[in-house]
């Protein structure tokens, strides 16, 4: 039963090591002022531990001896920005960005040009 009690304790203190290193502003980082626009990173972050033990010794021994140990790690990738410019929040990935993304983006933009194009082709009255 003790085995038991001790790979608790193992997996507890791995556990609390982990949750201490990984806060919410891991993922969501601290906004960055940049004149009239703020940005925020944002991170993927992934961990994973284990933990491990057993008990040894002669069959005669009431406490027999515990032999264990744990282990973690953790990585954190950056996926992304989150930008604030007046009314406009816009996701910008670190990585390509999909093609349907980049055609909502572009829009506003187009749509402006079609608009000036079209206002050039009235005749004035």
């Amino acid at each position: 039963m003790s085995g038991e009690k001790n790979i608790e304790s193992l997996l507890g203190t791995a556990m609390e090591k982990l949750s201490g290193m990984v806060q919410v502003n891991t993922v969501v980082g601290e906004p960055i002022a940049a004149g009239a626009v703020t940005i925020v990173p944002i991170s993927r972050v992934s961990l994973g531990f284990v933990a491990g033990g057993g008990e040894y010794g002669t069959d005669k021994a009431d406490d027999p001896a515990f032999g264990g140990g744990s282990g973690g790690g953790m990585s954190v990738s950056p996926m992304g920005f989150l930008t604030c410019s007046g009314q406009q929040v816009r996701y910008i990935p670190v990585h390509g960005q999909e093609p349907l993304d980049k055609l909502v983006d572009m829009t506003p933009a187009l749509l402006e040009k079609v608009e000036n194009a079209l206002k050039k082709d009235k005749p004035v009255q």
